[in-house]
């Protein structure tokens, strides 16, 4: 008597095509979520563009507090803060931003100035942009392609432990012995 109608060296054959199979699913399912589907043409990405490909609206922040350094916008102090100078000159959108959260907070750290300025709108707006052009992907949709590349592996896992308990259950060769005949003290 087989077990499933499948000897244990044929239900591992299948169970190994099986494998691959969904693996090979589950890449394609990523990879297609991944590949851009953008409807404009492709420019010249500027600085905050790439920063935010680069490591998200916090490398964005990050970008805009050395540009304001540099440009001599910012100031910092021995305690580790960062305050505008009066020269602020800036038309950038997020440049302004981070100096706004300069003024309204006096000496404010830059651990502390990076994640506020990160959820303005202007700097989530940089994300937008990018989604548009097809260059970056949706959070929600990345996960959601996660996870119906994965259904497929849990349900093979579901099937390989079936398999499993119905073996042992049957008294089966599982694991290269007999059930029963394993004890412990031997």
């Amino acid at each position: 008597m087989k077990p499933w109608g499948l000897s244990g060296p044929e239900f591992l054959q299948l169970y190994w095509i099986a494998l691959a199979l969904a693996v090979l699913v589950a890449i394609v399912v990523r990879v297609r979520v991944r590949a851009g589907r953008s409807t404009q043409p492709v420019r010249s990405l500027d600085m905050d563009e790439l920063a935010y490909l680069a490591g998200g609206p916090r490398r964005v922040v990050e970008t805009s507090i050395a540009r304001l350094l540099t440009a001599g916008e910012l100031r910092t102090s021995r305690r580790g803060t960062v305050q505008a100078t009066s020269t602020t000159r800036s038309l950038n959108p997020v440049d302004r931003a981070v100096i706004t959260d300069c003024q309204r907070y006096t000496n404010r750290t830059v651990n502390l100035m990076i994640p506020a300025v990160a959820g303005d709108s202007v700097v989530t707006g940089i994300g937008q942009r990018l989604e548009d052009m097809g260059l970056l992907v949706n959070r929600a949709v990345a996960k959601s392609a996660l996870r119906k590349g994965s259904v497929v592996l849990w349900v093979l896992l579901a099937i390989g432990v079936a398999r499993w308990v119905n073996g042992i259950a049957l008294d089966f060769a599982v694991g290269g012995s007999r059930c029963s005949s394993f004890s412990p003290g031997s």
